[in-house]
């Protein structure tokens, strides 16, 4: 597949898929409408909008990045400093303590007050530590699975009375299957891929596409 830094992709309306699921899914009673079609391409759009806007949402996610950075070194700051702070109020209260004895008034006051707002500074690290860190960056569309459910989508809100016998085809993973057929027009049609990567398609909806593959044996090991 392209990477998102190439050329921008091309998008569909709901003729395109209404074509395309009449190619995958021939001699069909019934189809998906045209909302279910509409609807289906605004799905498709998605990964279109999504890949056409690269360039700012790598500017977004470096932000993102950077806000958590920042909250993550102000957070270690804030732990150590509420490690240190009860110390010091510790030493606060032993004073107000020596100092009540001493019935000294105008220092007893002063140090009331530091007393305070060490506390109140300790509550509020606490509820900043309490806060949770900013979402780390995450690719989360897988775009063939996407299309996967939208298409899944699109039959399921079919009239009444339909085939009884779409749903057993329409999720074959197999190479030769028509949901992979469907998928590979339409990565073909956006810019996303070509018409040779069915095995590729069928090996993505198995869930297989990151497993590792054994090397090939060679003719000596064969023989």
């Amino acid at each position: 597949m392209r990477s998102s830094s190439e050329t921008l992709l091309k998008r569909v309306g709901a003729q395109d898929v209404e074509t395309w699921l009449r190619a995958a899914w021939p001699d069909q009673h019934h189809y998906p409408g045209k909302t279910q079609c509409g609807r289906l391409a605004d799905q498709v759009n998605t990964i279109v909008d999504r890949h056409n806007a690269a360039a700012e949402r790598s500017a977004a996610n470096a932000a993102m990045r950077a806000r958590r950075d920042d909250c993550m070194a102000s957070q270690k700051f804030a732990r150590a400093l509420s490690r240190e702070l009860p110390r010091t109020l510790d030493k606060f209260r032993d004073e107000l303590t020596m100092i009540t004895a001493d019935v000294l008034a105008p220092v007893d006051g002063a140090c009331n007050h530091h007393i305070t707002v060490t506390e109140q500074l300790l509550t509020a690290l606490e509820d900043f530590l309490a806060l949770p860190a900013p979402p780390k960056v995450v690719e989360h569309i897988d775009n063939i699975l996407w299309i996967e459910r939208a298409v899944d989508e699109a039959w399921d809100r079919i009239q009444p009375g339909s085939s009884d016998d779409h749903e057993k085809m329409r999720f074959s993973p197999r190479p030769d299957g028509p949901l992979v057929d469907f998928i590979s027009l339409v990565l073909e049609a956006t810019g996303l891929g070509s018409r040779d990567q069915d095995g590729m398609i069928s090996d993505h909806l198995r869930q297989r596409h990151n497993r590792a593959r054994p090397p090939r044996k060679s003719q000596r090991d064969r023989g």
